[in-house]
């Protein structure tokens, strides 16, 4: 086998990264969301080493955590670059004038660092506000669909 051989293979790969690397943070969780979404209640559902109580409920807890973290994870990315800008244009946060002098794009650089900065504070407070409240609400409409009686409620009677 040659190197030249390799190449296109290499190339596809190289192409592949590089659309990774263009998108934004709120498409970067979508695809993380929807690889885990295609993988993990699988292995889930098809661990043997649980019965099938046990199976039912880990499996939609997966899901319902996957759908609903991928949710809050998607809009608190998408929204926290622009609240960044929006912050910028009002005076609220202003950027040091060496990162702007002469180079505009340093702002756009600045605006998704302290947009970064916001989202990890964002999803902080959401994680306990809104996305654990509502992954267990949604785990247990999906318990109720997958299990029958006493285990459609996390397995408590």
């Amino acid at each position: 086998m040659s190197i030249n051989s390799i190449k296109p293979v290499g190339s596809f790969v190289e192409k592949i990264i590089n659309k990774a690397d263009e998108l934004s943070g709120a498409g970067q969780r979508l695809v993380i969301g929807v690889t885990a979404l295609a993988t993990q209640p699988e292995i889930d559902w098809f661990n043997p080493n649980i019965d099938k109580k046990t199976r039912n409920i880990s499996v939609s807890k997966t899901i319902a955590r996957i759908i609903v973290g991928t949710a809050i994870g998607v809009i608190t990315r998408k929204y926290a670059i622009d609240l960044a800008r929006y912050m910028t244009r009002r005076n609220i946060i202003s950027p040091i004038r060496d990162v702007i002098k002469n180079n505009p794009e340093n702002l756009e650089k600045f605006h998704k660092t302290v947009g970064t900065f916001l989202g990890v504070i964002a999803a902080l407070i959401f994680n306990f506000t809104i996305d654990v409240p509502l992954a267990n609400k949604f785990m247990n409409f999906l318990n109720k669909k997958l299990c029958s009686g006493k285990e459609a409620n996390n397995g408590h009677s």
